[in-house]
């Protein structure tokens, strides 16, 4: 509208097209009703037309966690709340197409939906309780098998273990794939070879590249992971426990054991966060046997320039191997030397003890302290499962204590290390 009151242009088609007695020239914002709307009918809010809603089922209580009975298809392991169930639902979540739980609590036609929303819920159906972080101890992976340690868990360890070693790579590693290889080994125990197989599968799912060196006792692990390009280790092993035992030794860079203190917290969460998948590809998997060089390592270690002992007049040992892995290495490391009567028990290992693998026990001994003085041997050594550990006996079939074996060996590591 101009200022002499005419009306011009698109403005006065509008308003001749609307009538011009329902605005007013008088706004400044445009075009506006003159006479406000009639008020509404209070009544008319009851009236509304009804809208689509969804049904949750109301419980006397909250629900416990292990009341959860429901799940997203493809994850049967890990249970959800109904709250979270109704959230995804609302959310259009992916996987609830398909899922056996996405009609259960619609409301049916000719039912109202007030007798749906106050009716009982659903009765729980008992859930498996995820129970692997019961096997995670301060030092290492341990449990009974097959519960609560299994082939599952070993392949969620596996992927985590992948996951935490990679992470602990630093600079120019970071960017070497050959870095985030990680080095297996397992022991001699009956479920070793099926949880060895499953978390190498875990480990190349997580993209780290495996070399299995098989079966081998402990420390060899240790020499490996020093050896070998790679970002660390994992031994199947359940160390001296009994023979429905079983677990895992992690070591990082430099065989550098991995604790509570130093990762294995973590571990264990991501863990608990992971479940058992396929994956579309896998990293490399390869195969290594190092018994030769491990043999030259450890014999390294050995005096051989001996003038007390010869092959007219060996040192007699007597050598407990408790059925464990220093029955396989100590005749392939030792079984050569001239000046060295061994006499064996318990060499066989098939992964059944005569007595339990822990030599701590003095009750585990009492076989090697027989026949040592029996065969008036010079001294005897008794080893656990994985023979990264061993007590002596003398010539009496006498313990030596552990803080009288460090004072004899401590001259000759100072020697290498002074002022240590």
């Amino acid at each position: 509208m101009w200022r002499d009151g005419s009306l011009r242009g698109n403005c006065s088609r509008y308003l001749l097209r609307r009538g011009p007695e329902t605005y007013s020239p008088h706004s400044n914002r445009g075009a506006r009703p003159v006479n406000p709307p009639p008020p509404r009918d209070p009544a008319a809010r009851l009236t509304r037309r009804p809208v689509s809603v969804n049904i949750i089922p109301v419980t006397d209580s909250p629900q416990k966690p292990q009341e959860y009975y429901r799940f997203c298809p493809g994850e049967e392991q890990i249970r959800i709340s109904d709250a979270v169930c109704f959230g995804r639902r609302r959310a259009n979540f992916p996987k609830c197409k398909n899922c056996r739980f996405n009609e259960e609590h619609s409301p049916q036609p000719g039912q109202n939906p007030a007798a749906t929303l106050l009716g009982p819920s659903k009765p729980a159906e008992p859930a498996e309780t995820d129970r692997i972080g019961l096997i995670f101890q301060a030092n290492d992976i341990r449990a009974r098998y097959p519960d609560p340690l299994n082939t599952d868990a070993a392949w969620r360890i596996g992927q985590a273990c992948a996951q935490f070693l990679r992470s602990e790579l630093r600079g120019y590693d970071r960017s070497q794939p050959e870095k985030s290889t990680i080095v297996v080994g397992r022991d001699m125990r009956k479920s070793s070879p099926a949880l060895a197989e499953a978390l190498i599968e875990g480990l190349r799912a997580g993209g780290s590249p495996v070399i299995d060196i098989g079966l081998i006792d402990t420390p060899q692990l240790y020499f490996a992971v020093n050896r070998l390009t790679c970002c660390g280790g994992v031994q199947v092993t359940a160390s001296h426990n009994p023979d429905d035992y079983n677990g895992f030794k992690i070591s990082g860079l430099r065989a550098r054991p991995i604790s509570s203190d130093t990762g294995l917290t973590k571990i264990r969460k991501i863990a608990e966060n992971t479940i058992r998948h396929t994956t579309g590809s896998m990293a490399p998997l390869q195969t290594a046997d190092l018994s030769e060089p491990y043999k030259t390592f450890v014999r390294g270690f050995l005096n051989e320039d001996v003038s007390t002992v010869s092959a007219d007049h060996p040192l007699k040992v007597v050598v407990d191997a408790s059925n464990g892995m220093a029955g396989r290495f100590f005749p392939l490391i030792f079984g050569d030397v001239e000046w060295l009567d061994a006499v064996k028990l318990n060499f066989e290992h098939a992964g059944d003890f005569h007595h339990d693998p822990n030599p701590l026990i003095e009750a585990n001994l009492s076989q090697l302290r027989d026949r040592v003085t029996r065969s008036r041997a010079d001294f005897g050594v008794c080893f656990d499962g994985d023979a990264d550990r061993c007590i002596l006996v003398d010539e009496k079939g006498s313990p030596v204590r552990g803080d009288l074996m460090t004072a004899l060996l401590v001259s000759d590591l100072l020697k290498e290390c002074p002022g240590s």
